[in-house]
């Protein structure tokens, strides 16, 4: 990761960590998902920590990135019927939050 992140900050490109089979894992004392700009992780059934179906959870610790993800995954609208960018509907619903809410103290991390 360390020569991807130096050749990212160079060219100032934001670096996307697919961390969907990582949960728990670390990479020199940081845990994975948190070592790029924005980690993605899954919760496919087949997952580490796996729901009913599709579903995963986006962590950046980086306003602006924070602010476009918030926005891709309500098609794009703030306010709300004003959209500023074509999005979709990426929300995890109660129901895969719930399972994994139950799931999750028993995951092996």
């Amino acid at each position: 990761m360390e020569p991807l992140l130096a050749l990212a900050k160079e060219r100032g490109f934001a670096v996307i960590e697919d961390a969907a089979q990582a949960l728990g894992a670390r990479h020199h004392g940081r845990a994975c998902g948190t070592i790029g700009d924005v980690g993605t992780f899954s919760f496919f059934p087949s997952k580490n920590l796996g729901g009913f179906g599709d579903g995963g959870l986006v962590a950046t610790n980086r306003d602006d990135l924070a602010e476009r993800i918030r926005l891709l995954r309500t098609h794009g609208a703030k306010p709300k019927y004003y959209h500023k960018m074509v999005g979709g509907n990426f929300r995890l619903d109660a129901l895969q939050c719930a399972l994994l809410r139950v799931k999750l103290p028993i995951c092996r991390l």
